[in-house]
């Protein structure tokens, strides 16, 4: 049985240094797959997730392009295997003909390929419900970083929410651009979720 996915967010990784936390969510609940990844491939997510496109072409673009001369359709992105500490995915493809191809690709780069194209992700039922966690809402468990520093990181985070809250469109632009060039996904996510609420 498959069960659908959802990107959740991204954060840095308590386990590993340079690593980052793919943290993707079942849809309609509130458990947690996290998926360690790199600096460039968290990169290349939050890039997707934010809509923002890169100066040139990315290895992710070419491949689209290359499906699209091809007559080729994703259709979906599947996890089936977990080992030693690794997610296999498959991209699962239809060509002119009607019939399936399946690629072997790297978890990340499957997700970022599903986010340009609207793609569903799902992952093995067994394989989701031995690796993932829950988290109840408000639970601040969720974030990675949980150190307590002597500032106050909650106030913090209100000061910056209502900082964001306060720019102009274009502010926010401006900021995400930067935040992203810095690598500072927190912030990118922060921006991210006060521009999609501007849109309802």
């Amino acid at each position: 049985m498959k069960i659908e996915l959802e990107v959740a967010d991204i954060r840095n990784s308590q386990t590993q240094s340079e690593a980052y936390a793919l943290l993707l969510r079942k849809k309609g609940s509130d458990d947690y797959l996290p998926v360690i990844i790199g600096l460039s491939e968290a990169r290349s997510i939050v890039l997707e997730i934010n809509k923002i496109p890169p100066r040139r072409p990315s290895t992710h673009d070419l491949f689209v392009q290359l499906t699209d001369v091809c007559n080729c359709n994703l259709q979906e992105v599947f996890i089936y295997k977990y080992e030693e500490g690794v997610f296999y995915a498959n991209l699962i493809l239809i060509n002119e003909l009607g019939e399936k191809i399946v690629l072997d690709a790297r978890t990340s780069d499957a997700v970022t390929l599903a986010l340009k194209l609207n793609k569903p992700i799902f992952i093995e039922e067994e394989i989701f419900l031995d690796h993932s966690f829950h988290i109840e809402p408000d639970n601040s468990t969720l974030s990675v970083d949980d150190d307590t520093a002597d500032d106050d990181p909650e106030e913090e985070d209100q000061y910056i929410e209502q900082k964001i809250k306060e720019m102009s469109q274009a502010e926010l632009e401006k900021l995400l651009a930067g935040a992203v060039e810095s690598e500072d996904f927190e912030l990118a996510s922060k921006i991210h979720d006060e521009m999609e609420r501007r849109k309802h």
